[in-house]
């Protein structure tokens, strides 16, 4: 299980590193968006430098479910909140 986290959280740390070195506001949708595709992206790339797979179905499953996690709890959030933080504002 190490072995297939590691990328995907080194991704993590630095689409997050992204959003504080831009000053955005980490709980918009417009942040998350930066922390999901910098998470898949980055970890594909890790993981392929690394000699592991990346099957064309495990990056539609590794897009879609961090997509869900990273996005829908934001989603949740601003339908219970009733704001609406697109951008950073």
């Amino acid at each position: 299980m190490v072995s297939t986290t590691w990328p995907f959280a080194v991704g993590l740390a630095i689409g997050w590193l992204i959003v504080l070195v831009r000053r955005q506001n980490g709980v918009s949708l417009g942040a998350g968006v930066e922390v999901w595709l910098a998470t898949v992206a980055l970890g594909m790339i890790l993981r392929v430098i690394a000699g592991q797979g990346t099957a064309f179905a495990f990056i539609v499953v590794a897009l879609v479910f961090l997509g869900a996690l990273m996005l829908g709890l934001r989603l949740v959030r601003s339908r219970l909140t009733g704001t609406s933080q697109i951008n950073g504002v």
